[in-house]
């Protein structure tokens, strides 16, 4: 695969490769479930209790009447299924916003609970396990939802990448177990394994150019591979050493925020192309180059053809 995009390349020096970032998220969360037996165990005994409200008509029964009496929004149990790593998300949020009704029936009809999901449900550190995993899951869950909206930008779909990355440095690393320790640190392998296998500098790129983030956070170092990658595409596409130079020092201004970089984003009302549009400029070949990668969005990302400036 890896010498058949190296050729095509050379061939088609117009198509860019453009890896697809649900393809790679759905590649960290399933190392994290299958991978991990942290994941695969704390899912299992999540399954455990979908699996006793299935199979009791009494006990599914009695935990309907206790979600209509408390009141809990989004149903009951949801099953994780193993082809879709999606659902283990919904799994564990399920279970999680039962807790108080698995409590009560713990208080009230404990015969409609085996010996095992008592157990559980008393635990505090299975609740801790579950959550664990939920937060993990959770930016994972939202990064696909981003990726299947038509409209969404590859700079947006790239961020929750980020924030899958924000969410395992956040698990704790004192006052917890060294299952969760243990946990965390195959996270942040399968992670980095992950990452390294990625082309960042093309979404960095259409991270720097979205008018909304405007680079927002980037290092110096970050910025050179970003002015190359820019010049790299530029010049695939057939640009010239002039224009070449032009177009750095427009990133230069886009950067620093110059007129005509320096008017406000306003999310809510209009898109980023428009805002790019209305920079006026003559020879503005940024703007060429942004209006290009918007063009993109997330859920056609994988090979894209790019035409020629």
């Amino acid at each position: 695969m890896q010498l058949a995009k190296t050729y095509v390349t050379q061939e088609y020096p117009y198509i860019i490769p453009i890896q697809c970032i649900a393809h790679h998220v759905q590649l960290i969360a399933t190392d994290i479930i299958k991978k991990t037996s942290f994941g695969s165990q704390v899912l299992s005994k999540c399954q455990e209790f979908v699996t006793h409200f299935q199979s009791s008509h009494m006990s599914g029964a009695k935990l309907r009447d206790e979600i209509i009496t408390l009141l809990i929004k989004g149903g009951g149990l949801k099953s994780a299924v193993k082809t879709r790593w999606c659902s283990a998300w919904d799994c564990c949020n399920s279970l999680l916003k039962l807790e108080p009704v698995l409590l009560n029936m713990i208080e009230n009809d404990p015969r409609s609970l085996n010996d095992k999901l008592r157990n559980y449900i008393t635990s505090r550190e299975f609740w801790a396990n579950v959550e664990c995993l939920y937060k993990i899951l959770e930016p994972a869950k939202t990064a696909v939802q981003t990726v299947e909206e038509s409209n969404t930008k590859i700079a947006d779909a790239f961020l929750i990448l980020i924030k899958i990355a924000i969410a395992i440095k956040a698990l704790p690393t004192t006052e917890t177990t060294l299952e969760r320790l243990e946990f965390r640190k195959k996270c942040i392998i399968f992670y980095n394994k992950r990452w390294a296998e990625f082309d960042t500098d093309f979404y960095l790129l259409a991270y720097f150019l979205h008018p909304k983030y405007h680079g927002k956070g980037l290092t110096s170092e970050i910025f050179q591979k970003i002015l190359q990658k820019a010049l790299s595409i530029w010049k695939s596409q057939g640009g010239g050493e002039n224009s070449a130079r032009e177009l750095t020092a427009q990133i230069h201004n886009y950067d620093l925020k110059k007129p005509s970089y320096n008017s406000l984003f306003q999310d809510h009302l209009e898109l980023p192309e428009t805002w790019w549009a209305a920079c006026k400029l003559q020879h503005h070949h940024l703007q060429k180059l942004a209006l290009l990668l918007l063009a993109i969005t997330s859920h056609n990302a994988g090979c894209e053809r790019i035409s020629q400036f």
